[in-house]
C-alpha cells in the first residue's frame, strides 16, 4: 500500500526498480502499478480468508471446552481467587 501510494504521483514512463526474488529489475512506474495492485488485493484475500477461518477455530474450540467442561487457565484462577475471598470473609476468631 505504502508503495503504491508512493508511486501514484510519479509519470508512468519514469524508471523504478522491482526486487524479484533475489534479483533487482529495472522497469516503469506503470508496468509495475498493476502487478503491486494485483498483489496487494491477494494479500487483503488471503488475510480475510485467515481471518475467517481464524474465526472459525475458535467457535470449535469454544463448543469442545462447553462440552466436556473445561476451564481456560484465565477462568480456574478466577475461580481459585474467588474461593480464597469467600474463605477469608467468612473467618473468624471464637472467644
Amino acid at each position: 500500500r505504502l508503495v503504491l501510494e508512493a508511486l501514484d504521483p510519479l509519470q508512468g514512463g519514469r524508471k523504478c526498480f522491482r526486487m524479484v526474488g533475489t534479483v533487482i529489475v529495472e522497469r516503469t512506474v506503470s508496468d509495475v502499478k498493476p502487478a503491486l495492485t494485483a498483489n496487494l488485493e491477494q494479500m487483503k484475500a488471503a488475510v480475510k480468508k485467515l481471518t475467517e477461518s481464524c474465526k472459525k477455530q475458535q467457535l470449535e474450540a469454544d463448543a469442545f471446552a462447553a462440552k466436556h467442561r473445561l476451564s481456560s487457565k484465565q477462568g480456574a484462577a478466577q475461580q481459585a481467587e474467588e474461593q480464597e475471598g469467600a474463605d477469608e470473609g467468612s473467618s473468624g476468631v471464637l472467644i
